[in-house]
């Protein structure tokens, strides 16, 4: 966690964390990581509660304007009503909800926050199907990156400009370990030139598609930083 932060899987450089943000070097047994949490999520390292968590996460969906639309590919999905630009945080999922992976009940509320297969992975859920972040879709060519802060709260963060009314998407193989084990693979219609097309989670990925993906990934954040 030195550095840069970045989703569990990107391997993003070159995005400056918040500053002060949680220092810590050393891997805990999860057991003491869970326990840790609730002192993280309500002192985290930028003094940040869950109700000002809340509070951020309402003042971003006005900023932008964000709201539920229809996509003819995704059925329901979230749209901005004004122009986005590259590098600004267009949403953030506070941890209000932290599950193992035996909690999980239904895959469509969480986002995995932490790697590590059914012993050590975790997971941020939202608190009802209603919430507005549950439509946030996938796309194999997406518009926002996942940047996972110490305190295991999440920020969408602009990959490009985003226009007006357009969907918000992420790439869900940067974050979603084995979406098989939960039935929740699918077959994407983003219809991009370099669709995966069957989406399985990062786990199933083979070693030169991750390789190819990093780069891709350190690129776009390399240039968002220029």
């Amino acid at each position: 966690r030195n550095g840069s932060f970045a989703s569990c899987f990107s391997g993003a450089q070159g995005v400056n964390p918040p500053s002060p943000w949680l220092e810590s070097t050393e891997e805990v047994p999860l057991q003491e990581y869970l326990e840790s949490l609730g002192s993280i999520a309500f002192n985290s390292s930028r003094r940040i509660s869950l109700e000002d968590y809340a509070t951020l996460e309402k003042q971003l969906i006005d900023r932008w304007g964000l709201h539920l639309d229809e996509s003819q590919s995704c059925g329901k999905c979230i749209a901005p009503s004004t122009s986005i630009p590259v590098g600004e945080v267009v949403m953030v999922l506070p941890p209000y909800i932290i599950q193992k992976w035996h909690e999980v009940v239904d895959n469509d509320l969480v986002i995995q926050v932490r790697p590590g297969g059914k012993q050590a992975a975790l997971f941020s859920s939202a608190t009802a199907r209603s919430a507005l972040d549950c439509h946030l879709n996938h796309s194999c060519n997406p518009n926002l990156q996942v940047l996972i802060l110490a305190d295991l709260s999440v920020n969408m963060v602009a990959l490009r400009e985003i226009k007006p009314n357009e969907q918000l998407t992420w790439d869900y193989e940067t974050t979603e370990e084995d979406l098989v084990s939960f039935g929740s693979d699918f077959i994407c219609q983003c219809g991009h030139p370099l669709c995966r097309t069957h989406i399985r989670g990062f786990a199933h990925r083979d070693d030169a598609a991750k390789e190819h993906d990093l780069a891709e990934v350190n690129t776009q954040a390399g240039s968002s930083n220029n």
